[in-house]
C-alpha cells in the first residue's frame, strides 16, 4: 500500500530544473492532459514529477487542488517505468474541464505514456 506512495524525492520542485524542462523538454497534446517531459543521462535512474493546473483558467484555489489530487491519483495507480541510467522530469498539465475529471484523465494519461514508453524504446 505505501508501495505506491508519491515521494518528496518523486516531486519536482526545483525553479531551475522545472525551467530546464520546459524550455528542452519533449511536449505532448491531449485533452484533457498534456504531458511535458524530459529524459537526461543520469548515474541513478529516477522519475520526478509535477502536477500543474493553471490559476488563469482555474480562478478557485479549491478547484486547482481538486483537480492537482485527481491528477496525483492518476499518477499513483499507474506511474512512469524508470528508465535505465535516465532521468526522467514529467509534468502533468490538466487543461480540460472541471465536469470531467478522473475517467477522462485516466485514459489520456495511459495513452500519452504509451507514447512516451514509444518514443524510449
Amino acid at each position: 500500500m505505501g508501495n505506491n506512495k508519491l515521494s518528496k524525492k518523486n516531486r519536482l520542485s526545483s525553479k531551475t530544473q522545472i525551467k530546464d524542462l520546459f524550455d528542452k523538454g519533449t511536449f505532448l497534446k491531449g485533452y484533457p492532459l498534456s504531458l511535458q517531459y524530459a529524459i537526461t543521462k543520469a548515474e541513478k535512474s529516477s522519475v520526478q514529477v509535477i502536477f500543474i493546473a493553471s490559476k488563469r483558467k482555474y480562478k478557485r484555489a479549491v478547484d486547482r487542488n481538486r483537480l492537482k489530487r485527481v491528477l496525483r491519483e492518476v499518477y499513483r495507480l499507474s506511474p512512469v517505468q524508470k528508465l535505465n541510467d535516465c532521468q526522467l522530469k514529467l509534468a502533468i498539465i490538466y487543461n480540460g474541464k472541471l465536469e470531467s475529471t478522473y475517467t477522462k484523465a485516466q485514459k489520456e494519461y495511459q495513452r500519452l505514456k504509451s507514447k512516451i514508453d514509444l518514443e524510449n524504446s
